[in-house]
């Protein structure tokens, strides 16, 4: 099976316990994670106006993030900018990037910015990271669980146990997946 390669869009960055599950889903070869440095911008500015961290926060997680793997941070996207047409045409960097990796996903909780009928030309799906999840979940059962173990294991400030964890990610609207895990780990 190939692993889907998966543009991460800027509203993933400040749900950390998603972004630490798609990243851990990536470490663990399940998937290949991408974003742009104009997706960090914006994920920088939403940890600070959203989320209400202090800058020095905000540089902080992102400092974990941007040197994991050069490959991640997508290049050479912005010339496809000008000629697509999205509902919101501040979003058109997004599908940009994710065309420029030739992402298969654009995992994003905005999809009313990004219709089914602009992308199909494009070959690129955006899914919420619900349905992103539970998909990848139902086709690598033992990929997903091994990443999940994993998160769930690194936790030791506080220590969190699987049920701790599914029930945050059901506080983020990651109900099926969670359910979808609580019968793989049975």
């Amino acid at each position: 099976m190939t692993k889907p390669v998966v543009l991460l869009d800027a509203n993933i960055f400040p749900a950390v316990w998603l972004l630490d599950i798609m990243l851990t889903l990536d470490e663990r070869q399940v998937i290949d994670v991408v974003w742009s440095g104009r997706i960090l911008e914006e994920a920088r500015r939403a940890l600070i106006e959203r989320r209400g961290r202090t800058p020095e926060q905000a540089d902080r997680l992102l400092s974990f993030i941007r040197p994991m793997n050069p490959t991640h941070c997508i290049y050479g996207w912005s010339h496809l900018e000008p000629a697509l047409d999205l509902p919101d045409p501040d979003d058109r960097h997004v599908l940009a990037a994710a065309l420029a990796a030739d992402a298969d996903y654009i995992v994003t909780y905005n999809l009313k910015d990004f219709p089914p009928q602009k992308l199909e030309r494009y070959a690129v799906e955006a899914v919420h990271p619900d349905e992103f999840l539970s998909v990848m979940l139902e086709r690598d059962q033992d990929g997903v669980v091994e990443a999940m173990n994993a998160v769930v294991s690194s936790k030791d400030n506080p220590p969190r146990t699987m049920a701790e964890e599914l029930d945050h990610l059901r506080r983020l609207r990651l109900n099926r997946f969670a359910d979808g895990m609580e019968r793989a780990t049975r």
